[in-house]
Parts: structure tokens; C-alpha cells; sequence
């Protein structure tokens, strides 16, 4: 375990947290500020783990039934489905290949004693039933454990006594007697609860570490051979993007299908070569940089739904379509890395569907974890060409009770066809098919009595099975280490590579050596989460402050391809969206991609039938007003009675959700829309929230609807929609009091950039006040909202309450107020007289005692300002005073003064209510209002009048 102490040997760097590095020309700056912030990462995981341990969170579970096969002297290994927590419950809940340890909470009893099933190693797998489309969604979403409970123990005699404890839970004896067909196999009455407790252990940072300590360590340190040339130059050359020597790579040379691919000596399919041939232009580009490699990394930024991962898809095909010469091995290897485990899975099935259709006879792996390297984290320390161990089978032990649990799960039922095999479902099926060879046959018979050569012929299975693997998809801590001497890829794709910290991309680097490393990403969405980033949330959590977070995060300065696109190292940008019909392009390129952003739809394919249908379904909720245009299938729907609630420490917002729920219950119903993949399927839905709580509550509701509809809606929050995509997005802001954490550029991209055919946003405008953020250009962006707002809001409603902090800006609009149903008063006889401003006489009474005025200079060149204008004043309680004042432009080109006023002693609740005035086509330069506070009592009035508070428009 590395910690902070090891830090020796290395000059002191001053780095601000506000301003990461671009470029770093001392190889020592980078080792500082990533060894010594990935340390502070590392602890404060561990630090997580441990709070997490102590708090002994309880999970539901059933025990469904033993696992055929994998029954030992002491343990037996059983199937769990347990229940998967919503955000933010499901930080550190497993994912599929984590080991770990569960206890049941409930004990069992026997011959009066009482037993405890606690310790028992576990592994997250994935769930057999996942799939199977006729099983309740519930089994379906469950998270799957394999569990090794014990079944034997010894006593203080020396008597062995069998029982097998973990029977006294389970639902059936055998997975064979298992249908699902009815709910109550996994009824409450039958529902346990279990708890987990993780090793303390770091196996993401100390991949890192190793990465980077392998690659920098001295040549000839450990009289070890280090990494290899072609690696320390990549290296040297991310440091500055500059500073090394440059080697050009033509990838085309060494798969020369690639230079011509309709060339009938290559065999490329044809069904292959027409997805090549629809490549657009910025495909083309890109594709023909491939000729000339800078440093053996290629370095290609795409915008959503540019066909970044499609790219990746059809050169990977191309490579591997054209079998070699038998000097050579036929079909080239290649490594996909990935850093988000949904993402993976979606990326490998995508390939395995690519190769079955256009007819590439090419063997995927989805490997979850290398279990050597997993399940003792220590030996990711070791440099994969140490000489000092010589087991040959390390990396292979650990995979005998995975296949061993395969083995027992694949006699319930053939596994899905059209997804990737895992490699341990890969080798159980290529021993299936050839368990009658002769190299096979004792481990036929090994299956039915386990004897200690199991594992001996299992790790010659897996090593065999890798062996004919030609493309393997995972995330980067499975990759590295030793993995890397079984698997050699001859290129390795690293996608969304922005999404991943800067040392997470560098393992690939570091342990490997393939003719070329070809990062994609899209630098402007989403970044990897570092944890003690935020002074007052470590503070909070028990962590440590880490000064290098903004270094360690992928913002537009610092992750390997963001520094790239800083310094114009970019190898090739795709900017032409596929994804969005019906204008949903043209927000996002106007916010985020300075306009460069288009559309790949001709003007007459932009609104097919299913796409025009959803058009005329947003231009209803406007109330049948033909003064709303609704250019583009987006629209912010802004509701009366919003109001953001609390959940522990998150949000979320009744009337947000009802008016949601209401829309989508609608769409599910709405005649002639029909998927853009395929026309023969109803369209996907995608309800997106930032806030956790909001995402429990909506996922509550789904729950309940009919399957059909549950398998058609998701519920996400932004921060998990990166590399989603549905064909109508319906994105829930909730907040209704500030821009919460949704002022980040990279979530509200990810954000509106999902939908395919329709998106609606439901926004309050107070999420748009305060600094300029692109919360307020999004705002901006619709000139023509008001008339869907006196729709919406206005229409029908009596009265009109506001808050005049949120009104004064937003009327710059005709919409941007706090709205509610309680009654207000519209000050609307308040006049200007040029060339200062002041009111009519039921405003400027002299009143001699008062708690507050509010005031008005003016200037023409900010140096010397007129005299002391008063614009109001209200009685003498030292509660009933003005403020806020906010004067802003109009459209029209008129100017608005608002200001707040609490009291009204008539009322019988206290209210804040919001006077306005209109200036007709005032010329002012420069205009300060402020608050002046005068002390009502004797003993304050000693004091001196002040300012209090002070805004300023400039015209």
C-alpha cells in the first residue's frame, strides 16, 4: 500500500487547485502533482470503505439455491439476488467481478444453539436472468452474488460436523426447479437481508500508481528492463505534446485492407464496406489520419452523437476482417478500454452485434476482472516482467470457482446469444464443445469429484481461451499488470478516454506496446469524480483535502486529450451529430461547440413521421398558441406551483414530478411514434434528473407501470447518462432557488444532449439567475417563451406572487419571476420624470423615521456620480422596509425598477411583495441602486447611515 510518506526524492511544486496544469515540460511536476493527489484519492477511498464497513448498511436479498458443481469439503457456493440501491445509496455497492465479504443478518438455529453466516467471500456476477424478458423486471434489475457459505466445520474434538446453513434461507434446492413464472419466488415472506464489508483496498489507485511508477522509475532500477521505448516516447510526448522526438506510425501500411478496402483481394464484406462508405466527411478525416500517427497516439474528440464509438467499431471490423498469412497470427488483436462498466458492456455487445451482421468471424471477451490482480491488489506492485515469480499459472488460479459457478449456471439455460460472452462463459463453452478431445477429458471428469489438479487444468482452459480471444473488452485495472503478458493487443482503443483520470488512461501506456493507442472522448461532456475535491464536503465526510483535484479531473485543462485540445494536438474532431433529428443540434452547438456542431439530416429528413407527430405534441402544450414556434423539438416548461423539496441532501420536486409523470403516461400512449433504430418498435424514454432523490421517486412510480412501459423508460441521473441515448429525453431540473451543481458546462451538455427526436426541460428560472453561467444562455436562448408561459403559468390564475429577487432579471424576458398562487400586489403607477428617477406623490411623502430607503445615483463616466435620488420608502415598523432593488432592459428597449417590499400589517400572513415600474426609452449611462439602512431606535440612531447593498446596470 503506497501513502503519503513515500513521497521522497521529489523537488516541491506549488500548484493552485483553480489553475491545473497544461503542459508539464519537468517529467518531476507530473510524478508530484499525480503520485501525491492520487495517494490522497487512494486514502480517502479506503476511508469511504471504512466508514461504509461501520455503518453495516443492510441490503434485501433472496437465496435462490445452491450453484451446481461448486461444492467443496468446507463450502458450497450459492446463487444471491439482492437488491440494488438507488443513487446515492449505490456508490460503493459491487459491481460485476468486485470480491467482497456478506453476513446474514438473520441467524439460524439448531438443536437449541444459534449460528451466524458471517464472513463469507463473495463475488458480484453477472445475473443468469438478466435477459430473459418473460421475468419480473425486479429479478431482471437485481444484482447477482455468488456467495461461498459453509457447508462443514471442525470443533474444539476435532468432529467435523456437515450442515449446510445457507439451506435453512433458500427458495428452492436447485436452480433446475427455479421459473420465475410467478412473483412469489421472490416474495417478502421469503426476503432476507445481508450486509457487505469490503477489503481495504485501493485496486483502481494502485493500477494507477503502478502505471506511473513503472514508467518513470530509472533505467536500470531493480535491474528490471522497464517499459519499452515506444512507451516512454508516447509518454514524454503527453507530458508536453511537444518535447519528444517524434516517430510518424502509417497504420494503413501494417493492415493494408485499410488503404484499400474495396480491393477484392482484402474480402472485406459488403455489408462491412457500405458502413465505410457512409462514413461523412469528418469520418473520412479522421480515417485518413491513420496514415501518419504521431508517436504511436491518435487523439480523435467527437460532440454527441458524432459516431465516435461507430468510428471505433468499423476500424476495428476492418482490421480484423481480413484473415493474414500464417506467418502471422490471422486475425490481429485488439484491446477495447473503457472506464465505465455499463459502458463496456454496451461497447462489447454493440461490436458482437457489428461482427454477426456484416458476417466478421471475430472472438469478443467481456472480462470483468483479472482475478489475480483483483483479489490481492498488492500484486499490482509487481512490474509484469519481474523475474522473481516464476509461477506460470499466476493470473489463472483464482479463476476455478468462477468457472466452476459457470459451469453450474449454464445447465439452467442456454446464455443470450446476442451478447458478449464473459471469458469465463467463453471457456466454459469452448470446453462444452470440445470436452470429448483428449486434452479435455480429465477435466470432465474433474467436474463431477474436484481433486487439487483442477486448478492446474482450468488455468490451461483459460490460458488456451485467451489464446484464441481476438478482441478483449474491460475497464483499465483488469488490464493492467500481468494481464498484459497473456493478452498482447496489436492496437488498444481507449473510449471516452476524457471521462477518465489522467493516470487511468496511462496503464494502457505503461503495460503495453501495440502498433498504435487510439483515444476517443468528447472533452466538453462529463468528468471523473475525485474524491476531498471540495473543501467543506471532505471536511464533512472525515477526508482529506485534495489541493490536486482539479488537476487529477478531466476539465477542458487538464486530461491527456483535454491538454491536447488545448495546445491543438488533436489528431481529428468529429463534429457532424447523428444522433438529433428535429433541430435538437442547435442549442448545444451554440452553447458548448461555438456553432461548428451540425447535423448529419438533410433540412427534409429532420422531421420524419414519428419526429413531426412528437413537434406537434410540444406545440399543444402550448395551448393551440400559433405565436409559439417550437423551431426545434425542445421546450422548457416552466410550472406554477414548482417548488423544490428536500431529502437528506438531496432534491427533488413534487409538482415537477407530476406534471412528468403526466407527460410520459401521455407519450407512452401517443399513437405514431415509433423508434428511430428500428420503426418497428415504440419509442425510448429517458427521465433524467441531476438530483439522487428525484431519481428514487420517479423510479418508485416506474416501477409500478406494466413491463411493457417499464422496459421503454430509464430513469438517470445526469451524471450516469453519459454514452446514453433514448429518443425523447425528459430532463427534471428540480431545483427552484439556485443552480445547485448543474452551473457545470459538462453535466448540462451530457444533459441535452441525449435525446433523438424530442427533449422536454423543466426548469425554474431561478436556476438562471446569478452569474452568467450556460444555465442562463440555455434561458436566453428561447426569446419566444413567453407566450407558452401565459399558457402554462399565467393564464386562469388570479392573483401572482413573487420573489423580486428572481423577478427583476427575469421580466428582462416577459417570464423570469418566482411564481405562486398567493395573492400579490403590481405597483403599476410608478412614473419617470427624466433626467433622474422618482415617483408619484403616494411614494415620495416625506416620512422623517424609517428603517430603510432605497435610493439612486447616476454617472456618466464612473468617477463622478449626481446626488442621492430617494425612490422609496414605507412606514416607520422596522419591518416593513423596501429592497432589492434590480433595474434591467427590456426587449423593447424600455427598462424595468423592481424592488421588494415585506410587511402590509392588513395581511394576515407576512408577505414580501414585488412593486415595479417601466421606464419608457430612457437614455442612462451608468445607474447604482442602493438600500440605505437608518437605525429605528435612540440608542442605534448614534450610528451613521450605509449602504447596504448596491447593484449597477450599464447601458
Amino acid at each position: 500500500m503506497y501513502s503519503m510518506s513515500s513521497l521522497v526524492g521529489i523537488a516541491s511544486l506549488h500548484i493552485s487547485s483553480s489553475r491545473p496544469l497544461l503542459s508539464f515540460p519537468n517529467q518531476d511536476d507530473f510524478i508530484r502533482i499525480h503520485e501525491e493527489g492520487t495517494i490522497i484519492e487512494m486514502e480517502n477511498e479506503i476511508k469511504l470503505l471504512q466508514n461504509f464497513n461501520q455503518k453495516e448498511q443492510q441490503f434485501g436479498c433472496w437465496v435462490v439455491a445452491p450453484l451446481p458443481g461448486t461444492k467443496t469439503v468446507r463450502t458450497r457456493s450459492w446463487l444471491l439476488l439482492v437488491e440494488s440501491p438507488l443513487p446515492p445509496n449505490d456508490a460503493l455497492f459491487p459491481v460485476v467481478g468486485d470480491c467482497f465479504q456478506v453476513s446474514m443478518v438473520e441467524k439460524v438455529k439448531r438443536d437449541g444453539k444459534v449460528f451466524g453466516l458471517c464472513g463469507m467471500k463473495s463475488t458480484r456476477i453477472v445475473n443468469p436472468y438478466e435477459d430473459s424478458p418473460t421475468i419480473d423486471k425486479r429479478m431482471r434489475n437485481a444484482a447477482a452474488f455468488k456467495v461461498d457459505a459453509p457447508r462443514s466445520w471442525e470443533d474444539a474434538d476435532g468432529q467435523v460436523t456437515e450442515w449446510e446453513k445457507m439451506s435453512c434461507f433458500a427458495i428452492t434446492d436447485s436452480l433446475d426447479d427455479v421459473t420465475w413464472t410467478e412473483s412469489s419466488d421472490l416474495s417478502e415472506s421469503k426476503k432476507q437481508s445481508l450486509t457487505i464489508l469490503w477489503d481495504l483496498e485501493s485496486p483502481t489507485f494502485e493500477a494507477e500508481l503502478a502505471a506511473l511508477r513503472y514508467l518513470t522509475k530509472k533505467k536500470g532500477e531493480d535491474k528490471e528492463t522497464g517499459p519499452t521505448t515506444q512507451s516512454l516516447n508516447t509518454f514524454k510526448m503527453i507530458l508536453d505534446f511537444q518535447g519528444a522526438t517524434v516517430t510518424r506510425t502509417n497504420l494503413m501500411r501494417a493492415y493494408p485492407q485499410l488503404e484499400s478496402p474495396h480491393d477484392p483481394e482484402w474480402k472485406i464484406p459488403a455489408k462491412l464496406l457500405q458502413k465505410f462508405d457512409s462514413f461523412n466527411l469528418d469520418h473520412q478525416k479522421a480515417y485518413s489520419g491513420l496514415k501518419s500517427i504521431k508517436n504511436h497516439l491518435f487523439l480523435v474528440n467527437g460532440c454527441p452523437g458524432s459516431g465516435k464509438t461507430e468510428w471505433n467499431m468499423i476500424v476495428a471490423a476492418m482490421i480484423q476482417a481480413t484473415r493474414r498469412s500464417a506467418s502471422c497470427r490471422p486475425v490481429p488483436r485488439i484491446l477495447y478500454i473503457v472506464d465505465i462498466n455499463k459502458t463496456v458492456d454496451d461497447a462489447a455487445a454493440r461490436y458482437h452485434r457489428l461482427c454477426q451482421e456484416v458476417g466478421v468471424s471475430s472472438l469478443a471477451v467481456r472480462m470483468h476482472g483479472w482475478p489475480s490482480e483483483m483479489n490481492s491488489s498488492t500484486r499490482l506492485n509487481v512490474d509484469k516482467d519481474s523475474k522473481k515469480d516464476s509461477d506460470k499459472d499466476r493470473g489463472f488460479g483464482a479463476f476455478t470457482e468462477r468457472f466452476l459457478a459457470t459451469a453450474g449456471l449454464s445447465r439452467t439455460g442456454k446464455r443470450n446469444s446476442n451478447a458478449v460472452p464473459t471469458l469465463d462463459e467463453a471457456a466454459w463453452e469452448y470446453f462444452d464443445n470440445h470436452s470429448t478431445d483428449s486434452e479435455w477429458k480429465n477435466l470432465g471428469s474433474f467436474l463431477t469429484r474436484i481433486q487439487k489438479s483442477l486448478r492446474d487444468c482450468i488455468s490451461n482452459l483459460y490460458r488456451v481461451v485467451l489464446g484464441l480471444t481476438d478482441i478483449v473488452f474491460t475497464t483499465p485495472v483488469p488490464a493492467a499488470g500481468r494481464f498484459a503478458d497473456v493478452f498482447r493487443p496489436e492496437v488498444i482503443f481507449v473510449d471516452e478516454a476524457p471521462h477518465a483520470r489522467e493516470l487511468t488512461t496511462l496503464i494502457t501506456i505503461a503495460f503495453y506496446s501495440p502498433r498504435v493507442w487510439i483515444f476517443t472522448g468528447d472533452v466538453k461532456q462529463t468528468l471523473p469524480f475525485v474524491k476531498g475535491g471540495d473543501r467543506r464536503d471532505a471536511a464533512r465526510d472525515g477526508l482529506t483535502f485534495n489541493r490536486f483535484a482539479e488537476q487529477l479531473k478531466s476539465l477542458p485543462q487538464v486530461s491527456t486529450m483535454a491538454r491536447a485540445e488545448q495546445v491543438d494536438a488533436l489528431d481529428a474532431r468529429l463534429l457532424v451529430n447523428k444522433r438529433a433529428y428535429g433541430n435538437l443540434h442547435l442549442l448545444p452547438s451554440k452553447l458548448f461547440y461555438g456553432e461548428q456542431m451540425i447535423s448529419d439530416h438533410a433540412p427534409e429528413d429532420m422531421y420524419p413521421s414519428s419526429v413531426w407527430n412528437l413537434k406537434e405534441f410540444l406545440q399543444d402544450l402550448n395551448n393551440n398558441e400559433t405565436t409559439q414556434d417550437v423551431s426545434q423539438n425542445r421546450i422548457i416548461a416552466r410550472l406554477k406551483m414548482s417548488q423544490q423539496r428536500t431529502q437528506r441532501s438531496s432534491f427533488w420536486n413534487p409538482e415537477h414530478q407530476r406534471w412528468v409523470i403526466e407527460q410520459v403516461e401521455k407519450l407512452m400512449d401517443l399513437p405514431g411514434l415509433t423508434s428511430m433504430d428500428d420503426p418497428d418498435r415504440p419509442v425510448s424514454i429517458i427521465i433524467m434528473t441531476p438530483y439522487s432523490a428525484a431519481v428514487r421517486k420517479y423510479d418508485s412510480i416506474v416501477k409500478k407501470w406494466p413491463f411493457e412501459w417499464q422496459n421503454r423508460v430509464q430513469v438517470l441521473t445526469v451524471d450516469k447518462a453519459q454514452g446514453r441515448q433514448a429518443d425523447i429525453v425528459v430532463l427534471d431540473m428540480v431545483r427552484t432557488d439556485r443552480p445547485g451543481f448543474m452551473t457545470s458546462e459538462h453535466r448540462l451538455n451530457v444533459a441535452i444532449t441525449r435525446a433523438r427526436q424530442a427533449e422536454i426541460i423543466v426548469m425554474h428560472p431561478a436556476m438562471a439567475m446569478g452569474r452568467r453561467t450556460a444555465l442562463t444562455r440555455l434561458w436566453d436562448y428561447f426569446p419566444t417563451w413567453f407566450m407558452m408561459w401565459m399558457a402554462l403559468i399565467i393564464n386562469g390564475m388570479e392573483h401572482i406572487c413573487t420573489d423580486s429577487a428572481v423577478f427583476a432579471s427575469l421580466l428582462s424576458y416577459l417570464l423570469r419571476s418566482n411564481w405562486y398562487t398567493h395573492a400579490c400586489i403590481l405597483m403599476t403607477d410608478l412614473v419617470i420624470a427624466e433626467p433622474q428617477l422618482t415617483t408619484n406623490s403616494k411614494l415620495t411623502n416625506p416620512i422623517t423615521t424609517y428603517s430603510q430607503k432605497l435610493v439612486h445615483q447616476t454617472t456618466t463616466d464612473l468617477k463622478d456620480w449626481g446626488d442621492v435620488v430617494v425612490d422609496a420608502t414605507h412606514g416607520e415598523d422596522c419591518y416593513d422596509r423596501p429592497g432589492i432593488p434590480v433595474i434591467t432592459e427590456l426587449p423593447t428597449g424600455d427598462y424595468i425598477y423592481t424592488y421588494e417590499f415585506g410587511g402590509e400589517n392588513s395581511r394576515e400572513q407576512y408577505w414580501f411583495l414585488v412593486y415595479y415600474r417601466i421606464y419608457p426609452e430612457v437614455s442612462l449611462s451608468v445607474v447604482r441602486l442602493s438600500e440605505i439602512m437608518q437605525p429605528s431606535s435612540a440608542k442605534e440612531r448614534r450610528g451613521q447611515l450605509y449602504y447596504r447593498r448596491s447593484s449597477i446596470l450599464q447601458h
